[in-house]
C-alpha cells in the first residue's frame, strides 16, 4: 500500500522531472540515490528540518550545501528545496530524491537488477545472465551480485518492479503453499 507521503513525494518529483529532465544524467541520478541513502541513514538531520524555530533560509542553505556541493546534484534542485521548505515539507526531500531517481530510470528504460545465487558465478555465468536480462527487458543493467545460501541451488534476479527466480527454495514454497491452505 502506498501511503500519502509517498504519493506527495512522487508528485513533487514528477513536477521537478517535467521541468528539469534535461539537467538529469545517469551520474546525477546515481548521486540522487546516494543522497537519498545518506538522508535515510541520518534521520536526525531530517528531523531538524521539522523544527519550526530554525529559519527557512538556514534550512534552504543547509540542504543546498549538502545536496549540490557534497553530492554534486544539479543546481536546479535548489528550486525544489526552496519549494519544499516554503511548503513546510522539507522532511520529504529524501523521498522526493528517490522518486526522481525512479522516474528517471522508468523514462530512460533503465532496469537495475541485483542477482543472488546459491554459489559463486563464473564470468560465463554472469554473461549468460546479462544476455537473458537483455532479451527479457531491453535496457536491463546488472547492478550487483551476491551469494545467498538460502536459494538452495538456484538464482534470483530482482529489480524494483520485477523478479525472476529459479531455485529449489522457490519450488519448495510452491509445494508448501497449497499444503498450508
Amino acid at each position: 500500500m502506498i501511503d500519502i507521503t509517498t504519493t506527495l513525494a512522487r508528485r513533487y518529483a514528477q513536477a521537478y522531472y517535467n521541468i528539469n529532465s534535461e539537467d538529469l544524467t545517469l551520474a546525477i541520478c546515481n548521486n540522487l540515490q546516494r543522497a537519498e541513502h545518506f538522508l535515510r541513514n541520518n534521520r536526525s538531520l531530517v528531523a531538524w528540518l521539522k523544527v519550526p524555530v530554525i529559519p527557512d533560509a538556514v534550512k534552504i542553505a543547509s540542504l543546498q550545501s549538502l545536496l549540490i556541493q557534497k553530492f554534486e546534484i544539479a543546481q536546479s534542485i535548489s528550486s525544489l528545496i526552496t519549494l519544499l521548505v516554503e511548503h513546510k515539507r522539507s522532511y520529504l526531500i529524501g523521498l522526493v530524491l528517490k522518486e526522481i531517481h525512479d522516474i528517471f530510470q522508468e523514462r530512460s528504460g533503465i532496469h537495475l537488477f541485483v542477482v543472488s545465487s546459491s554459489h559463486e558465478l563464473s564470468a560465463d555465468g554472469v554473461s549468460a545472465i546479462e544476455q537473458f536480462l537483455q532479451r527479457k527487458r531491453p535496457g536491463a543493467v546488472l547492478a550487483g551480485h551476491h551469494i545467498d545460501k538460502n536459494l538452495i541451488a538456484g538464482i534470483r534476479m530482482q529489480s524494483n518492479s520485477e523478479l525472476w527466480e529459479y531455485s529449489v527454495r522457490k519450488d519448495l514454497r510452491a509445494i508448501e503453499l497449497p499444503l498450508n491452505r
